[in-house]
């Protein structure tokens, strides 16, 4: 399936990130397969109430994707290091992490995770509290939905992004937490 959704039959950066993993796109394709394998053995409900289209589920998906720009931007550093290993470069060749550009604090946040080992929860509540410093309260949520997604029982999580948000009367993006909790 991945061959026939590719250019000339040949699975490449179109559906993965590396000879092996999948893309975002790789993704929701595997998705979209599974949920088709399911409707047709009807392992779904059956109420013409839920049916919605596959384009509307890949935008479902997308839009609520607990992947932030910094989560991008590690995961750029990392494919680097990947690529510039064995078995894609027979010298491994690591001179790049010198050449990487830093263009603002969550840059520098990536790094250190992806270069220095930083503890990546710690990285999010960073760059969380850059954004709130800077009154960028989309993506200060953006974080603490990453957070609450990967640690959704650490209730406190959801109270103090609430609580940050509706000391700036950002009620809608409050709700968004505290629904969830």
């Amino acid at each position: 399936i991945f061959n026939a959704n590719s250019p000339d039959g040949i699975v490449g950066k179109n559906l993965t990130v590396d000879h092996l993993h999948p893309s975002l796109s790789g993704y929701l394709l595997m998705g979209k397969i599974y949920f088709d394998v399911m409707e047709r053995n009807d392992f779904l409900p059956n109420d013409e109430q839920l049916q919605i289209s596959g384009d509307q589920q890949d935008s479902i998906v997308v839009n609520n994707f607990a992947f932030s720009r910094l989560d991008s931007v590690i995961s750029d550093m990392r494919l680097i290091g990947l690529l510039n290993d064995w078995p894609f470069v027979d010298e491994p060749d690591f001179s790049f992490i010198n050449k990487i550009r830093l263009n603002n604090r969550i840059d520098s946040i990536a790094y250190k995770i992806a270069v220095e080992n930083m503890n990546w929860e710690k990285g999010h509540r960073e760059s969380a509290d850059w954004y709130l410093s800077r009154s960028d309260y989309q993506n200060f949520a953006k974080e603490f939905q990453v957070i609450v997604s990967q640690y959704p029982f650490k209730l406190g999580d959801y109270d103090y992004a609430a609580s940050q948000l509706i000391n700036v009367k950002e009620y809608d993006l409050a709700y968004n937490f505290l629904l969830r909790r």
